[in-house]
């Protein structure tokens, strides 16, 4: 039998060896949402004892989205162990956050973009400027999931990511960080990191739109 069968009223994500249970409820339905997680809980772990497989209570996390507290959720267990609550949990490399704002994913890869874009420049003055058009390749990192993260991001955190953009224009004209940059997006045919979002977000659509796929449960 297989384990959506026996988690017939609660939702089942899996993905490879990560399994994801979600319980949606509304306002005053929290208790109801606990009790249904708990026995979902229950039994993903008995069917995987019956598979000989073992759950790590140490890598199961929980966590409530919208504004409800999540009072609750402590008392969601694992094999006599506590779930751990928390405010942010990364889902296929996204770090998603309890407001869906995804700033701590925005945090970790403007991290990890100014550290791929430092070790360029320590030969930035050797390079030309076709092959540093070539080497910045910097801003592929924020396209994965752009499409998700894109739209909820607030003001303050989308800046933060077009600020990302400059630095790679800055490297690759080698200009300096009062210099205006607007001239030289034109002059690379690049656009603005929040238009780039809306171009991925209106291609994702059109392939919705234009692709019939047929899940299986």
């Amino acid at each position: 039998m297989d384990l959506g069968e026996v988690i017939a009223s609660e939702s089942l994500h899996q993905f490879a060896d990560d399994t994801q249970l979600l319980a949606t409820f509304g306002e005053g339905e929290f208790e109801r949402g606990i009790y249904e997680l708990k026995l979902a809980l229950q039994r993903v772990y008995d069917y995987s004892g019956d598979h000989g497989v073992r759950i790590n209570p140490n890598k199961t996390q929980a966590i409530c989205f919208g504004r409800v507290e999540p009072c609750g959720l402590d008392e969601l267990m694992v094999n006599s162990t506590r779930v751990s609550y928390s405010k942010t949990v990364k889902n296929l490399d996204l770090i998603i956050s309890n407001d869906l704002r995804f700033r701590e994913h925005v945090a970790s890869l403007t991290q990890r973009c100014y550290m791929s874009r430092r070790m360029l420049y320590k030969n930035r003055d050797i390079l030309s400027l076709d092959l540093k058009k070539q080497l910045c390749l910097v801003l592929s990192h924020t396209n994965y999931g752009d499409v998700l993260y894109g739209p909820c991001m607030d003001v303050i955190t989308a800046n933060r990511i077009q600020k990302i953009q400059n630095s790679c224009v800055r490297f690759i004209f080698s200009l300096n960080i009062r210099d205006h940059i607007t001239s030289r997006l034109a002059q690379l045919n690049w656009i603005r990191m929040n238009k780039r979002t809306e171009l991925h977000f209106a291609v994702f659509l059109h392939k919705i739109i234009r692709t019939i796929t047929v899940y299986k449960r």
